[in-house]
């Protein structure tokens, strides 16, 4: 997220789905996630994010222009995902943002989670694809 060529990576991440959706039964579902927001201002990253940090910006505005960049990504994965469904492949995407909003208690270094973040998460996953297996083979609890 280091303002990388948004363009290159959506081409990057539509080339990845594809190549999924190619090479797995047509039983199997992709399950894709959206990226949390960040704290770029954290001692362990801070310099990953060196190309926000141009004409004397506030450590404030980084924040907000990685964040601006994160949900602009995650906007745009939401779209291609939904034009996928719309053709019928078997994929769907969860948002992330609610699972670990607490960026300084669940980040380990403001961007990857910490032990808790991912026990959250692991929580998250296993809630949507319990669900996924019950409803798909009509399992009751």
């Amino acid at each position: 997220m280091d303002n990388y060529d948004f363009d290159i990576t959506i081409k990057n991440f539509n080339s990845l789905i594809d190549y999924m959706l190619n090479n797995i039964g047509k039983d199997t579902i992709i399950f894709v996630a959206t990226i949390p927001d960040m704290d770029p201002n954290t001692e362990r990253v801070y310099t990953w994010f060196h190309n926000y940090r141009t004409d004397n910006i506030s450590d404030d505005e980084v924040k907000i222009n990685v964040n601006n960049y994160v949900k602009k990504y995650n906007n745009k994965i939401k779209e291609i995902i939904g034009d996928y469904r719309n053709k019928n492949y078997n994929i769907t995407i969860e948002d992330l943002n609610p699972v670990v909003k607490d960026v300084d208690n669940l980040m380990f270094d403001g961007v990857h989670p910490n032990n808790q973040g991912y026990k959250k998460m692991a929580d998250f996953w296993t809630n949507i694809v319990e669900k996924y297996i019950n409803e798909k083979f009509n399992i009751t609890k």
